[in-house]
């Protein structure tokens, strides 16, 4: 049990952040508005990190 909190206290944060932006970008990538049906998606390292072509 001990070793649980332990864990859980190194990774509950960046679990967290991760599943926020994960979040977001499921939200995104799902709304008809924002992205269009049948339209793709790239994720890039230079800006703009997300294009939607």
């Amino acid at each position: 049990m001990r070793a649980w909190i332990h864990l859980k206290s190194i990774w509950g944060g960046t679990v967290i952040y991760g599943g926020i932006i994960l979040l977001v970008l499921i939200a995104i990538s799902v709304h008809p508005e924002i992205v269009p049906y049948k339209s793709k998606v790239q994720l890039l390292t230079k800006k703009p990190f997300i294009r939607v072509v």
